[in-house]
């Protein structure tokens, strides 16, 4: 009894009914203020929404335009492309020309080291640099285009001619001394013939129309040297006064534009050790006019009273041992000269050396 007496004494008392229209009403304005605010921010978002898809509409329509304008090739647009394609040409016809001045500037340069230095010292110096190979072969190429004639091509004619002349049908040993690029020895190893025996069983069986020979061969074994290979397998580097060739066995030692050096009589006393005996033998050479020859108004005058002249070079050469059998002057920049052993042995104390070919600078 005492315990449920004190449980009703705890229990608030009920609020009064004016009290509860108050909290009734505060609550509904509480809600009204809610949905008020919800409903406020729904049409935020609406209006954010469709400004958002009016923006992605304009930038469509701009750059639908910017693309339609940009298709169509307008005056100004077609004349500042043909005027950058006009500068960019002139730009790289300006680069080539500076680089082909600057290649022909470093061929000059070498040109007249290789004229005026030993052998021996030149071979070191492009072994320890071979990259000079290609500088010094790049600006005499542009030299070659101005020429009227390749001595390259006057001596191969000269070779394929002696060739034919040979009555004893047989390889050909060619040395070339100083072969360059060796373009020599490009052009005599793609010469072809077919032997008498093969010729003779073409004949014989003309009537078998599925009858093939191949017989056909390379008159021509060629051997060329110079300071560097620059990676072509046809060349042998070396000092041209030291081939690694053995005595008495080439038909052919060609000299074309490359008796440069102090010590041209150390290439000629190796040019008549590789040489076969007798007449079994020829050297060629090749060179510019200017070096053995004086600048009077004949041209074909001999300088014998200069060092380096025609008459002096001449007389060196029998001292080491050959004689002159062809002197060719029909070409106005270049000798042609041929010569065979004279039976003499070098002159070991015979000492010469031509005036250089020194290119004018530009």
């Amino acid at each position: 009894m005492r315990k449920l007496l004190a449980l009703q004494k705890k229990e608030p008392p009920p609020p009064p009914p004016q009290k509860k229209q108050q909290q009734q009403k505060a609550d509904e304005t509480k809600n009204q203020e809610k949905k008020n605010k919800n409903q406020h921010s729904n049409e935020n978002n609406k209006k954010k929404q469709q400004k958002h898809e009016n923006d992605k509409e304009d930038d469509s329509k701009q750059l639908l335009q910017t693309l339609s304008f940009s298709s169509l090739p307008t005056a100004a647009s077609a004349a500042s492309s043909k005027k950058e394609k006009t500068s960019s040409s002139k730009s790289s016809a300006l680069r080539k020309a500076f680089m082909e001045r600057l290649a022909g500037s470093r061929f000059r340069e070498l040109n007249e080291e290789l004229y005026t230095t030993h052998s021996s010292t030149a071979y070191h110096k492009f072994t320890e640099q071979p990259e000079l190979f290609q500088q010094y072969h790049d600006g005499f190429k542009q030299q070659v285009l101005s020429w009227p004639t390749n001595p390259v091509d006057v001596m191969l004619r000269s070779i394929v001619a002696y060739q034919k002349q040979q009555q004893q049908k047989k390889k050909i040993i060619v040395a070339d001394f100083g072969c360059g690029e060796a373009k020599l020895a490009e052009k005599l190893l793609s010469i072809r013939e077919v032997s008498s025996s093969a010729k003779q069983k073409k004949k014989k069986k003309q009537h078998n129309k599925n009858d093939t020979d191949s017989s056909s061969y390379c008159p021509f074994e060629v051997h060329s040297f110079d300071l560097v290979s620059g990676g072509n397998p046809l060349i042998t580097p070396c000092d041209m006064s030291n081939v690694p060739l053995e005595t008495n066995t080439v038909d052919v030692a060609v000299f074309c534009l490359a008796l440069m050096g102090t010590n041209i009589d150390d290439f000629i006393r190796e040019a008549h050790r590789v040489l076969k005996k007798g007449n079994g033998g020829i050297l060629k050479i090749a060179e510019v006019r200017s070096r053995f020859e004086s600048t009077t108004t004949d041209s074909s005058a001999d300088n014998s009273s200069g060092s380096g002249g025609l008459d002096e070079f001449l007389q060196v050469m029998k001292t080491l041992g050959f004689d002159c059998t062809r002197m060719n002057r029909s070409n106005k920049m270049f000798l042609m000269m041929d010569f065979v052993k004279n039976g003499d042995e070098p002159s070991k104390q015979a000492r010469f050396t031509a005036k250089p070919c020194i290119y004018k600078r530009r």
